[in-house]
């Protein structure tokens, strides 16, 4: 279930048979790349795998509509709290948050420099910063002030891990962390404090092809679904280059513009109760104390 729709093997082998017909009706078949055909079959290919969310995925980029997919609690059980991955990502993750000290392996660059020049150039004392609202779409350049950092997910050409419907579906991905709470601003000691501040994590992910990324090495059909370790290579521009004889139009290179679509996990909490939290806007950096 995507978005309060039933997504199973019926609708995504109908979904690939319109687009062979399609194909076929524009004579447009014939002259695919034998990459562009293994494109075509992939989403019944990582069905048949038991890879569920990464072939659905994939058919709602194919589809164009660009709509973001809201992860509820069951999909969040299914495609996250079953991974390996994931799970060992999130342990350090809020192992990093959960020191008493000055963060560092959590924090960013250019969103934190965002953060504490905001809170350096204000003329305020304090700032009400709100939780962000839940599945909210946002541009990649949207930076609020209520993010903090994030933890990215990056080992996801593991080759051991091709089996987990979380690799399969999301390739690469962070986990975000944002706070809320009555910021109290000190610019004389080049400090912000909120004294009672609640933290949420969630996952977002841009899902789109651009770039020349490979993807595996495909041998599997939809007769004879494998994990894809050997055969033909496929890259993000073979799908660029499918959609485009699809649908006569060449997909969007921008993340946040269709058929390139955002996928959020609804915000978690990640403590029982608040914390402090201080920026220091100087040496940009920040404290969570327990």
């Amino acid at each position: 279930m995507l978005n309060g729709k039933t997504i199973d093997l019926n609708y995504i082998t109908q979904k690939v048979e319109e687009r062979y017909v399609l194909l076929l009706n524009a004579d447009k078949f014939y002259g695919l790349t034998k990459e562009e055909k293994k494109v075509l079959d992939i989403p019944i290919i990582q069905w048949r795998n038991n890879t569920p969310y990464g072939a659905a995925f994939m058919n709602h980029w194919f589809e164009g509509s660009g709509d973001s997919i809201a992860l509820t609690d069951q999909n969040k059980v299914e495609l996250l709290e079953t991974s390996s991955v994931f799970n060992n990502h999130y342990n350090m993750f809020s192992n990093e948050i959960g020191k008493d000290q000055t963060l560092t392996l959590l924090k960013t660059q250019s969103e934190f420099d965002n953060l504490c020049n905001e809170i350096k150039n204000s003329n305020k004392t304090n700032i009400l910063i709100t939780r962000p609202v839940e599945y909210e779409r946002k541009s990649e350049d949207d930076i609020p002030l209520n993010f903090l950092a994030y933890h990215n997910i990056t080992e996801l050409d593991n080759i051991g891990h091709l089996d987990q419907d979380f690799v399969n579906a999301l390739g690469s991905v962070s986990i975000r962390l944002y706070y809320e709470g009555d910021m109290q601003i000190y610019a004389d000691r080049g400090e912000a404090v909120v004294y009672n501040a609640n933290y949420y994590w969630r996952i977002i992910d841009f899902f789109n092809f651009t770039g020349n990324q490979p993807l595996g090495t495909w041998n599997g059909t939809v007769f004879s679904p494998k994990v894809p370790v050997a055969g033909i290579e496929i890259r993000n521009t073979h799908f660029v280059s499918l959609y485009q004889k699809l649908n006569n139009a060449i997909p969007s290179s921008k993340a946040d513009e269709k058929p390139n679509f955002q996928i959020f996990s609804k915000l978690q909490p990640i403590f029982n109760y608040p914390y402090k939290l201080t920026i220091n806007t100087n040496d940009k950096t920040f404290k969570i104390n327990k």
